[in-house]
């Protein structure tokens, strides 16, 4: 049996967009590129049984942020285990 793939599109708010079903990993790939080319926001393939993320193209803006935001956590941890080896 072929497995199945839900298409799903995520905006800059979080709010997601269910933008069909396929069926096949290479039609999945395939059709999150072609809703990439039509959307800014995130796109992306997850297999309907498991849930599993089999495909996912994130625009650059949205790169960006999760770089900056995984910066400032890693600074934050940092900063974090200093003050309590000092307190130690």
């Amino acid at each position: 049996m072929t497995p199945e793939f839900d298409l799903f599109e995520r905006r800059a708010d979080g709010a997601l967009t269910y933008r069909g079903l396929v069926s096949g990993l290479e039609n999945a790939r395939v059709r999150v590129w072609l809703l990439a080319t039509e959307t800014e926001h995130e796109c992306y393939a997850q297999r309907s049984e498991t849930r599993e993320i089999v495909a996912r193209i994130v625009p650059p803006w949205l790169e960006r942020a999760e770089q900056a935001a995984s910066i400032r956590a890693s600074a934050l941890l940092s900063a974090d285990s200093v003050h309590h080896s000092e307190a130690a």
